[in-house]
């Protein structure tokens, strides 16, 4: 169902709040974790991100969880080292499979802070750990082995794939430009993360501009500069501990902390060489150092007075869980009230707003669809955007739909009920004109958040037959393989 299948998201983005203060507390005081806690179990950004089903949601569990059991594993004074090298390890092929970019940044910092400290295990221990991470990979190694390794070579030649030495040329050109770029970019998703509030991604200023002077810029100007200070202040602050700190168990932490950035950073800085854009879902991998940095900052708070230390970063503490509130807050009473009003689209706030649909608005959708076509043995094809459509079919076949083929306006099946689920925002306004050519329009319903439009294909472009359609679809379902299939000669 749709809810099982986003349960594991939630269920994980509960399990990592106990996990990121334990995490937290081998750096930080008991008063700054628990403040960090607060921040992080009231996360805007966190909070959207754990209500729906996407690999990437769950990356702050496992990398918390990685990064924690690796700690612990290379403290000497740690007696269960051995055991947490070998889950922390396991978890780390988890995350591996889950983005590229857990791929990309975590195993690096991973294995070049092994390569700094250095530990020492037991040759069994090591031997565990490989062994563990195997059967963690057994699936893919398994279907790559059965399909001459098509997504190694596919991942390889992304990798290597050559550039013209004038692109060279120019990439490097361009590289201290995109570092200011990448700066900005993770001031901004820091800010975001930690508070909740989107004001320095509403404009991508190209060049050396640092988002604060440009013309779409001025208007939130004190955000942007309040996110570039945080930002800086923070990485100045986390590498005068990595020269000071002398507790071993405190540097490892920082350690991991500066690795987790550098990477990150460099990571993001070749995408951007590579002409991608950089969006708050990418930084899911890296959201737990927004508050660890926020952690840094609170650190640095001492008067000699103890309670007036406290004082202050509780009160800054409630500030920022007010900032975060008031978005939830104004989120789930658009979501609650999304039958009857539009959502507001922002522009970057988190992910694109216009996706932001609850489950009951497709209930809604799929009843009107059942009303339409009560014959559950009809052809029932849906367009929509691609995060919906299963959902949709997921609850028609529950009330006993049959999957027939994906909506094509350019070869209809005769007899077919056609619907297209569109949102009903600006940004989002469902073209009618697309399907003039192909279909006639029986009717318009609007549900709020959503627009459905009933669809009649035109007899002159019917064209496709059932049997064609039905030896398209085997062949899909045939590239879906099982356990047993993979050991079938």
């Amino acid at each position: 169902t749709p809810i099982g299948h986003a349960l594991p998201n939630l269920i994980l983005a509960l399990a990592s709040l106990p996990l990121f203060f334990v995490f937290a507390r081998k750096y930080f005081s008991t008063t700054v974790s628990l403040s960090l806690l607060a921040l992080y179990s009231t996360s805007f950004y966190l909070i959207q991100y754990a209500r729906f089903s996407w690999n990437p949601n769950v990356l702050p569990f496992f990398v918390l969880a990685t990064f924690y059991l690796l700690l612990r594993s290379v403290d000497t004074e740690e007696k269960k080292r051995n055991v947490f090298f070998i889950i922390s390890l396991t978890i780390l092929s988890i995350i591996s499979q889950l983005h590229f970019n857990g791929l990309f940044i975590i195993i690096p910092t991973y294995f070049i802070f092994l390569l700094i400290r250095r530990p020492r295990f037991p040759f069994k221990t090591w031997l565990y750990a490989i062994l563990f991470s195997v059967l963690v990979y057994s699936p893919i190694i398994l279907h790559e082995i059965k399909y001459n390794f098509s997504n190694s070579k596919l991942l390889i030649e992304k990798i290597s794939g050559g550039s013209s030495k004038k692109e060279q040329d120019k990439k490097q050109q361009v590289a201290s430009e995109k570092i200011v770029q990448n700066l900005r970019y993770n001031a901004g998703e820091f800010f975001l993360i930690l508070t909740g509030e989107d004001r320095i991604n509403t404009s991508r200023p190209n060049g050396y501009s640092m988002g604060l002077t440009c013309k779409t810029c001025k208007q939130d100007f004190y955000w942007r500069l309040s996110a570039l200070i945080f930002y800086v202040i923070s990485i100045l602050i986390l590498v005068w501990n990595l020269f000071r700190e002398k507790n071993p168990s405190k540097k490892n932490f920082l350690i991991i902390s500066g690795l987790w950035l550098v990477i990150g950073s460099a990571y993001f800085i070749s995408l951007t060489m590579n002409k991608l854009y950089i969006y708050p879902r990418f930084y899911l991998v890296l959201a737990p150092l927004a508050f660890i940095f926020a952690g840094l900052i609170f650190e640095k708070i001492r008067f000699k007075n103890r309670g007036v230390n406290v004082a202050l970063i509780i009160f800054i503490t409630m500030a920022i869980v007010g900032m975060n509130s008031t978005k939830i807050l104004d989120s789930f009473s658009q979501l609650g009230n999304s039958d009857k009003i539009t959502v507001e689209v922002e522009t970057e706030d988190v992910f694109p707003n216009y996706y932001r649909t609850p489950l009951f608005m497709h209930q809604k959708i799929t009843d009107y669809i059942e009303q339409k076509v009560p014959d559950k043995n009809a052809k029932v094809f849906i367009s929509s955007e691609s995060e919906y459509e299963p959902i949709y079919w997921i609850i028609l076949q529950s009330k006993g739909y049959k999957y027939f083929d994906k909506f094509d306006k350019q070869k209809t099946f005769p007899g077919g009920e056609y619907f297209s689920v569109q949102m009903s925002a600006k940004e989002k306004e469902n073209d009618i004109s697309k399907f003039a050519e192909a279909f006639d329009i029986k009717e318009i319903k609007s549900f709020g958040i959503l627009t459905i439009v009933y669809l009649k294909p035109k007899d002159t472009t019917s064209s496709i037959q059932m049997e064609a359609q039905k030896m398209k679809q085997l062949k899909a379902v045939e590239k879906m393989k099982s356990w047993s299939d993979l050991f079938q000669k």
